[in-house]
């Protein structure tokens, strides 16, 4: 019976250290060389599933692209914003399916285009794609700017209500995806941050 208590104790005790380990990794910022823009997708990817939704077993997401909160279009944007709205996207919709949820993909092709070079299922031409898709849930991102940092938020809002079921915001290090530059372009004019 001893023996028993004492395994059980160490058992108890090793799995509690695990723990610990994986909520310090979690709380701990990356460092600099490897801060990368799938572990700030994760951290808002937690924090929006954090607490319970009242969401139906059968449900459908679909996660749109992370869009300037200032104009709510890519167009006209620079400083690498459209590069990071679209991985912040695939990011969350990896994420989100690993965690269980049930996502469509509404930029799937109606036929396959098949070049010598490639096989293309994805598009944004809306001439190729599907015109409906049943989805309960969607996954809203936007993007602002700031000096020295992107803040990202994130919403499940109800399509058929329009409710916000949860929400999250992070804030990036402008670097994530880019090296520090010492010397960059904001709205056509150069800026130097090192001599």
């Amino acid at each position: 019976m001893r023996v028993f208590t004492v395994l059980m104790m160490v058992l108890l005790v090793g799995c509690s250290s695990s723990v610990e380990q994986v909520d310090e990794q979690d709380n701990q910022q990356p460092s600099y060389n490897n801060s990368r823009l799938h572990y700030y997708a994760a951290s808002l990817v937690r924090q929006l599933i954090s607490k319970p939704m009242k969401v139906e077993q059968d449900a459908v997401f679909a996660v749109g692209t992370f869009l300037p909160v200032k104009s709510l279009s890519l167009e006209n944007e620079t400083q690498g914003v459209p590069e990071i709205a679209l991985q912040m996207q695939e990011s969350v919709a990896t994420l989100l399916t690993q965690a269980g949820f049930t996502l469509v993909e509404v930029k799937t092709v109606q036929e396959i285009a098949l070049t010598s070079s490639e096989e293309r299922f994805l598009s944004r031409d809306k001439s190729q794609l599907q015109t409906q898709h049943v989805i309960d849930y969607f996954v809203s991102g936007t993007i602002a700017t700031q000096q020295e940092n992107y803040v990202v938020n994130v919403k499940i809002i109800d399509t058929r209500t329009k409710n916000v079921l949860a929400a999250a915001t992070r804030y990036m290090p402008k670097q994530v995806a880019w090296s520090h530059e010492k010397v960059m372009q904001r709205d056509g004019l150069l800026y130097r941050s090192e001599y």
